[in-house]
């Protein structure tokens, strides 16, 4: 097997994004994951869910998949609207 070399990728400002990853992922690290959703300023939501191989977050955990979604597109869509009346 070929290493992958990680960049280090910076969130767009200002850009919400969901990450949903488990720590039994073996072809993308969980810790590229958690230093991407810790940069400052970073609208990063990581959820963690129990470990499961890489792309199967949802077989694993679908409650909690589901639930983080849900969240994730409510409090976005919110915050969506509030920007489009106070913008």
């Amino acid at each position: 097997a070929i290493p992958m070399r990680w960049m280090r990728p910076t969130p767009p400002a200002g850009l919400p994004i969901l990450l949903v990853h488990s720590s039994g992922d073996r072809d993308v690290p969980l810790e590229v994951s958690r230093r991407f959703a810790a940069v400052p300023g970073a609208a990063v939501t990581l959820v963690e869910i129990a470990p499961c191989p890489h792309g199967m977050e949802l077989n694993r955990e679908p409650q909690l998949f589901h639930g983080a979604i849900s969240r994730f597109l409510s409090r976005n869509a919110a915050l969506s609207t509030a920007s489009k009346v106070h913008g």
